[in-house]
């Protein structure tokens, strides 16, 4: 399948709205899990939910690229730039 055009541009484009996604869902996961364990009042469980953070923020950024682009064909952004992941 050959590409009509010059598509750097709006995968460039795409792949900004998918990481302004992925970054806000991260933020709410982070700062929920920080202030569960500011308001458990205890040092031991905020420094695990500290530390879960990475993993978390992690699953999302792989995940939501994983997930839509293997049952959808294409991510947010790409849809909003009309580009699809094309298997041959």
């Amino acid at each position: 399948m050959e590409t009509t055009g010059d598509v750097f541009g709006a995968r460039v484009v795409a792949l900004l709205i998918d990481l302004v996604a992925t970054a806000l869902v991260a933020i709410v996961i982070a700062v929920a899990l920080i202030t569960a364990g500011v308001g458990s009042g205890n040092e031991t469980v905020l420094g695990l939910l500290a530390i879960s953070v990475v993993p978390a923020v992690l699953l999302v950024q792989f995940g939501y690229f994983i997930y839509l682009e293997g049952t959808r064909g294409q991510t947010l952004g790409k849809s909003a730039m009309n580009l699809v992941v094309v298997t041959e």
